[in-house]
């Protein structure tokens, strides 16, 4: 003799099935609640941009630190292995930045400081070649222009000796 479930005539285990699936869509919607609220807060300006290559390591955290590192990825390109070198920018703060993201950029060169958090570094003159961001120093006579990049370039310094 077969005896009836309490749940109502249900087989046994049926209400234990049906409670599963209920707790499997409730966190399925609650993972999509989530995604949407997700998407919607991000700084990312589009979903093609989540899911392009980036050009940078740092692409979509800041804008201004990737223009820092394209602009040393190309510098890297005309400054001879082993040569020394110093940067100059706008700002202290640029100065620092890109002298901290060239060391791992420049990692066969020998880098000189021309600042270091904000106070000037005398031993950056000594630099074989000047990597000026954002900056024309075609004015400055014991410097020779080897190549253009944006508003700035590389620089390499004229030895009078």
């Amino acid at each position: 003799m077969i005896e009836a479930s309490s749940s109502g005539g249900n087989p046994p285990g049926e209400s234990r099935r049906r409670a599963s699936r209920r707790l499997v869509w409730a966190w399925l919607v609650g993972t999509l609640v989530l995604l949407i609220a997700g998407v919607r807060s991000t700084r990312i300006p589009s979903i093609g941009a989540a899911f392009r290559f980036p050009e940078t390591p740092i692409d979509l955290t800041s804008q201004r630190h990737a223009e820092f590192w394209v602009f040393l990825k190309e510098a890297r390109k005309n400054v001879p292995e082993g040569a020394t070198y110093t940067i100059v920018a706008g700002t202290p703060d640029e100065d620092m930045y890109l002298f901290m993201f060239s060391l791992g950029i420049f990692e066969k060169h020998r880098a000189i400081p021309s600042t270091y958090w904000g106070f000037p570094q005398g031993q950056g003159r000594r630099a074989e070649y000047v990597l000026a961001f954002e900056r024309n120093l075609s004015a400055a006579k014991d410097l020779l222009p080897i190549v253009r990049i944006g508003e700035g370039g590389v620089y390499r310094r004229q030895r009078c000796d």
